[in-house]
């Protein structure tokens, strides 16, 4: 789910380097992306993301799991950041992951994408739970 965030998630600008997705507080996670975008690449295909730890000044993605939600200053982020929080309600993010039984929804913070300049795709708009709006 999160390699596909941007092919319905445009950034502010448009941007020529790849997306670097930092994952902070899931090694689960970060260990499950770096498979995946191993085993594409090996098999000649281009990945959206490029999965690291912790954060960086080249992150334009930033996964926080959940234990980490309400330690990471969102401040010190670029506003062209777009954060990613596991669970419902989590602190100042702009799309939330929320695990219901065996399916995981999809949360946007409509008001924080709108604000950050995001484009959202509409399909992905028809699918997510949306909240925050104006």
């Amino acid at each position: 789910m999160l390699l596909n965030l941007p092919k319905f998630i445009a950034w502010p600008e448009a941007a020529g380097t790849p997306a670097r997705l930092c994952v902070v507080g899931s090694p689960a996670v970060l260990e499950a992306l770096t498979a995946l975008h191993t085993s594409a690449r090996a098999a000649g295909r281009r990945t959206p993301l490029d999965a690291s730890e912790g954060l960086g000044r080249d992150c334009r993605y930033v996964y926080l799991g959940d234990s980490d939600s309400g330690r990471v200053s969102l401040e010190a982020l670029p506003s062209d950041c777009l954060v990613i929080g596991q669970g419902e309600g989590a602190r100042g993010v702009a799309v939330e992951l929320v695990r219901r039984g065996e399916r995981v929804v999809i949360r946007l913070n409509h008001q924080r994408l709108l604000t950050s300049g995001f484009n959202v795709d509409a399909r992905l708009l028809q699918l997510a739970e949306v909240f925050g709006e104006s």
